[in-house]
């Protein structure tokens, strides 16, 4: 487990004064089954975490878009600081391998689940908080590596598990207004079950079926940010009005 903390401290760009911390951070600990111990796993900390981000991306936001309406920084917000978003962060840094589980607990599946990953990524987010003596610069340099390196991270990129997220941001900065999602299973269609919708103002900009949920709101959103030129061509009639 050493040489695994020293990796991911390498990954991240910070080095744990106590790996109890981090340690910490990375263990799941079922709060149902273990009610007096649930402070030692990482969804205490993933609270603070979230709080953390928070603030961390809020300051970046109105940094960057502060001659943008409020409704449009609230917008940009609420996309940026998405679960999508912290799962990409989580996966990147590969957290699900240093996911730890007290004996008897184990449950393999968390290790690659978007919302495990999100939460792990909040939780060692804390614990730099807490471990450097909750010294802003430290934590927002790793943020600033792994999560938000400046209004370029906001520029279209039509490829992978970043098409989700990229189609979000565009219809703000284009239309100021957030996409919304819709996955449906389908009892009917076992081959492709889950069905991915994507609208903009109440209007379906696509629609995809694939085999899992995830892959079904992926590949929607790629679809989308290809058959429309990233939302500037052979759009479907009654969007909102362009703001640019």
């Amino acid at each position: 487990m050493n040489a695994d903390i020293r990796e991911l401290e390498k990954v991240l760009g910070y080095v744990f004064k106590d790996k109890s911390v981090l340690i910490r951070a990375l263990t799941y600990v079922n709060r149902h089954d273990s009610p007096d111990s649930a402070a030692e796993g990482y969804q205490l900390l993933e609270f603070l975490g979230d709080r953390v981000i928070n603030l961390f991306m809020a300051e970046r936001i109105v940094e960057l878009f502060s001659d943008r309406p409020l409704s449009t920084i609230n917008a940009i917000h609420a996309s940026a600081r998405s679960n999508v978003r912290l799962a990409e962060a989580g996966r990147d840094l590969n957290l699900g391998r240093y996911l730890r589980f007290p004996l008897g607990q184990e449950q393999p599946w968390m290790r690659g689940h978007a919302k495990t990953l999100a939460d792990l990524f909040e939780a060692v987010v804390a614990g730099i908080f807490l471990d450097s003596g909750s010294d802003y610069q430290q934590v927002y340099a790793v943020l600033n590596r792994h999560l938000f390196r400046g209004k370029h991270d906001l520029l279209p990129v039509t490829k992978g598990s970043n098409a989700i997220r990229t189609l979000e941001l565009l219809a703000i900065e284009i239309y100021g207004q957030a996409v919304k999602f819709e996955v449906t299973r389908l009892a009917h269609n076992p081959k492709n079950p889950f069905c991915g919708e994507v609208y903009l103002g109440g209007v379906c900009l696509g629609m995809v079926y694939r085999l899992t949920e995830f892959k079904a709101k992926n590949e929607v959103a790629l679809k989308v940010l290809k058959s429309t030129k990233n939302l500037r061509t052979n759009l479907p009639p009654g969007l909102p009005k362009p703001k640019v």
